[in-house]
């Protein structure tokens, strides 16, 4: 007697699924759409908030940037005026140099005509002493007209006129005689007549000017 053969199972594409299983696909679909939507709206999130940080720390660094070239140019300009300042007071200070060594000099030589000034004072000063000692010497040695007693009134040596006379009288006498004992007398019309008297002589001049010591 012949088995009837056993058919074989259905595919598995065939077999009918049960509803419950179908709902538990379902649900374990959609919870992997939304964590997948999730993830993509974080990561867009993340991707913004990077953006907008990456673009507000660029536009403070140009910011920055910006602010450091404004500081450069202003401490340029800053170094370039203290620059042309210094250089000014440089200047200055040189030609307050030359001027301060223009001065110096000025000072030596002034210094130097002062010292030179002073020599000269000196010299005329012992010049004039010189004068001075020598006129107040002839002074003591120049007979005038009178009778002088030699010893006390004048000095005794060698006489002569000063000028040339007219009509000069004079005598030569013994002191203490009053005149009357006559040691030398002469009338003189030109010439420079000299004479010599000696202590314990007169000396009587009229008419003859000045008679000078030699």
């Amino acid at each position: 007697m012949t088995t009837p053969s056993v058919p074989p199972p259905p595919p598995a594409s065939s077999v009918a699924e049960s509803p419950a299983s179908l709902n538990q696909k379902r649900g374990r679909g959609g919870t992997v759409a939304a964590l997948l939507a999730l993830f993509l709206l974080v990561t867009t999130i993340i991707a913004t908030s990077l953006w907008i940080w990456n673009y507000n720390s660029a536009r403070s660094w140009e910011e920055a940037a910006a602010d450091a070239r404004v500081e450069r140019d202003v401490a340029e300009s800053e170094l370039a005026g203290a620059e042309s300042k210094a250089e000014t007071l440089e200047a200055a200070s040189s030609t307050m140099r030359d001027q301060i060594s223009t001065l110096e000099g000025e000072a030596a030589g002034v210094a130097k005509q002062a010292a030179d000034l002073e020599e000269q004072e000196a010299r005329l000063a012992e010049r004039e002493a010189a004068v001075t000692k020598t006129e107040d010497q002839v002074a003591a040695t120049t007979i005038t007209e009178g009778v002088w007693t030699v010893g006390v009134d004048i000095e005794a040596g060698n006489y002569r006129v000063k000028e040339s006379p007219i009509d000069c009288y004079w005598a030569i006498y013994t002191t203490g005689t009053n005149q009357d004992d006559i040691i030398q007398n002469d009338i003189v019309t030109g010439g420079m007549p000299t004479v010599t008297i000696r202590e314990g002589q007169d000396f009587e001049s009229n008419r003859c000017g000045s008679w000078i010591k030699q």
